[in-house]
């Protein structure tokens, strides 16, 4: 079904996200679907919802759709991700355009699903790597079973048949597994390549991670991709004793990031996301004629969004103060002050996101005055002149708290900073709901489990009490 969820701003400072609806949504008819939701939503009536940023999964057909809708389609930064990741280690069904170095991973994947699945199925097995656990002192996990629309997921089986390598030669030396009539067994050199492909990936989870945060910002986007490709190069360039398949699976992934990823770098949207992010501005513009020309982008969307406050709030009858000076410089001092704090989150994500960041800024460049004198440029180029941020103030409280200085300015940076770059939180709207629907719970009406899934996510938002899991 299609979601909708909206980033709102709590104290100015804060994004949460609301659950707008849930909805049946079916795919020939997704166009009218998405109308009958917009309608109920009063879009475009004063006071209800307006038009905004959607973001949609890759398919041209959806990104049509919210445009014909009067929306800016925003492609999501994790679906692109998979598609990276799932053409170079070979998930789903196999593709002319795959390699021979694709198909051999993924026949070493399928054989990791297949072991996997016979320690699920068969509690002999499940029992003696339970005791074999045990005996050597190894965590007593499960192991993981992939997903083949999660690419995460199969990263994480493989870590855990990595991490319970022993355990699992034990049983298969004991009890060898005879899928079809043959014995299944992983080699010595097969368990390095898995061992070797782990690491490679781990940029890529981690960059999932952060990205699937509720708090993600469109502005993280590009200091990730950066991060990927230079943690990418420097594996095919310093890690000596990588297998050669592991060297061509790094390979395949730089140039599925180059080749899907790479383009957003030259998108405005995400150009003036990672400007007006106070850590990063224009360290990524690459030269700085592609600086300058970022620059002349975020006056041009200053002064639009000048005009728009001026017509939003004309002056008043006799006033002799030019409406675009009010705008774009307010009162001197911060319209907020105290200490800032990162939101909560997980750490491991945050720790990977502020080294991305501090990598984006390794890469500043400084750039040469050519746009035109004038309010805007002044703004841009006092917000400019300031000082990096450190990585623990918070984007959104630092724009909340120089509103009062840059009023067009923080509108602009508020709104940029507040589109999601995925719609990672509109897909676990939908696993929710096959939680709701359980075999005792199958007769639900759509509209109920509708409800239920409503209030769910928006019980802070709410002020009811949350539910605590047991």
């Amino acid at each position: 079904p299609p979601h909708a969820k909206a980033p709102l701003f709590e104290s100015v400072r804060d994004m949460v996200c609301v659950l707008l609806q849930v909805a049946r949504g079916r795919k020939i008819h997704f166009t009218s679907d998405l109308w009958t939701a917009l309608r109920e939503w009063g879009l475009g009536t004063k006071g209800q919802v307006n038009r905004g940023f959607m973001v949609t999964d890759a398919g041209r057909n959806m990104i049509n759709v919210v445009e014909r809708a009067g929306f800016q389609g925003i492609v999501c930064a994790a679906h692109k991700l998979y598609l990276v990741v799932g053409d170079a280690i070979g998930l789903g069904a196999p593709k002319d355009s795959w390699c021979e170095g694709t198909l051999e991973t993924k026949a070493l994947l399928d054989k990791c699903k297949k072991i996997v699945g016979h320690f699920s199925r068969s509690v002999k097995a499940s029992r003696m790597m339970h005791e074999k656990q045990v005996e050597m002192g190894r965590p007593e996990h499960v192991l993981i079973q992939d997903v083949t629309t999660r690419w995460n997921s199969t990263n994480e089986m493989v870590k855990r048949l990595v991490q319970q390598r022993q355990v699992v030669e034990y049983v298969m030396s004991t009890t060898p597994i005879l899928p079809e009539g043959r014995v299944l067994d992983i080699g010595a050199t097969e368990w390095l390549a898995l061992s070797q492909m782990v690491g490679i990936l781990q940029p890529f989870e981690e960059t999932t991670h952060v990205l699937s945060n509720y708090n993600a910002s469109l502005g993280h986007v590009l200091p990730l991709i950066h991060a990927l490709c230079q943690g990418l190069e420097a594996s095919i360039r310093e890690e000596a004793n990588l297998l050669p398949k592991c060297r061509a699976l790094a390979d395949r992934l730089l140039t599925g990031v180059d080749t899907r990823l790479s383009s957003l770098r030259r998108e405005k949207m995400y150009q003036m996301a990672c400007l007006c992010d106070p850590h990063v501005k224009g360290s990524l513009a690459g030269s700085p004629a592609d600086l300058n020309s970022w620059k002349t982008e975020l006056c041009r969307q200053v002064r639009r969004a000048v005009s728009n406050q001026a017509q939003a709030f004309p002056r008043a009858h006799g006033s002799q103060s030019d409406p675009e000076e009010e705008c774009l410089q307010g009162s001197s001092s911060s319209s907020t002050a105290g200490v800032y704090t990162q939101r909560p989150g997980s750490v491991a994500a945050a720790n990977y996101l502020a080294s991305a960041l501090a990598m984006a800024v390794s890469s500043s460049v400084e750039a040469r005055e050519e746009e035109e004198p004038g309010p805007a440029l002044t703004t841009v180029r006092e917000y400019m002149a300031e000082p990096l941020q450190p990585l623990t103030l918070e984007p959104l409280h630092y724009w909340a708290r120089n509103a009062g200085i840059w009023p067009a300015l923080s509108t602009l940076a508020l709104d940029l900073l507040s589109i999601p770059p995925t719609s990672v939180q509109s897909e676990r709207v939908f696993s929710h709901m096959g939680d709701v629907l359980r075999p005792h719970r199958s007769r639900l009406d759509l509209e109920t489990v509708e409800r239920l899934t409503f209030i769910h996510f928006n019980l802070s938002t709410l002020g009811l009490p949350q539910h605590s899991k047991t």
